[in-house]
């Protein structure tokens, strides 16, 4: 009859332990308001008062319980009717606003796995990994007598067990950037290229264009004299022209 006792208040036990352990995980909020305010964060099993300052930031986490979800809060501004939202459990960053009379609140909020967990819902472990190498190495020592001979062999066997453990990064950390490209020496190239081809063409534009002129040649003929000749009736302007004088009969 007592053992009965003790395991039926054993199993009880673990129960309640089981029914109230929280999830690997929780519920990470960024709390952001436009102006100073008294918040009020309630949940079903726990409530908090955090008191935030115009644009700063405030950082504020929810634990879950096992095969839970979602997770629903109340929030309310400087004792004002709460309002409530719904946030279901996922990796991915998200943001919600509540507008109330005189302040408008930014929540930026996603669920993160703690630490050694990882994976949508962060049941995943991390399992570590053994490796096992193994070394031998043999010596050989011989000894000579005039008569006898004797050889001796010794092998020792040497093992080495290296344990690693994978660490895995957090969902919401992503992998350095890659280098960025030289844009920069790039666009200073093509500028300079574009100038020095504009300075070309306007010194071209600018210098005189010069012009073909073709002069015909023209074919002079020199002047030639004319000569007066007996036999012609034309004269020529270097030789005395004369003429006979009148015929008159003498009676």
């Amino acid at each position: 009859m007592l053992s009965a006792t003790r395991f039926l208040l054993s199993s009880s036990i673990i129960l309640v332990l089981c029914s109230s352990a929280s999830a690997t995980g929780h519920l990470r909020l960024e709390l952001t308001a436009s102006a100073d305010c008294a918040l009020r964060l309630t949940t079903e099993h726990t409530s908090e008062t955090v008191s935030l300052f115009m644009a700063e930031k405030r950082i504020t986490s929810f634990h879950l319980r096992n095969g839970q979800d979602s997770l629903k809060i109340f929030v309310s501004v400087n004792g004002s009717e709460p309002k409530e939202h719904t946030y279901h459990l996922k990796v991915a960053q998200d943001v919600h606003f509540f507008a109330f009379s005189k302040v408008v609140l930014s929540v930026e909020w996603f669920f993160e796995c703690d630490a050694g967990f990882f994976g949508p819902q962060c049941l995943d472990t991390l399992k570590p990994t053994t490796s096992t190498s193994t070394t031998t190495s043999s010596s050989t020592s011989s000894s000579t007598s005039t008569s006898t001979s004797t050889s001796t062999t010794t092998s020792t066997t040497t093992t080495t067990t290296m344990t690693t453990s994978a660490t895995a990064l957090p969902s919401n950390q992503s992998a350095p950037a890659a280098r960025s490209v030289p844009t920069d020496i790039l666009i200073v190239l093509l500028l300079a290229i574009i100038l020095i081809s504009l300075l070309v063409l306007l010194v071209l534009l600018a210098l005189p264009r010069r012009q073909r002129v073709y002069l015909e040649p023209e074919i002079f003929e020199p002047e030639t004299k004319k000569k007066l000749t007996e036999d012609s009736g034309f004269g020529s302007p270097d030789n005395t022209r004369y003429t006979a004088a009148p015929y008159t009969s003498q009676c």
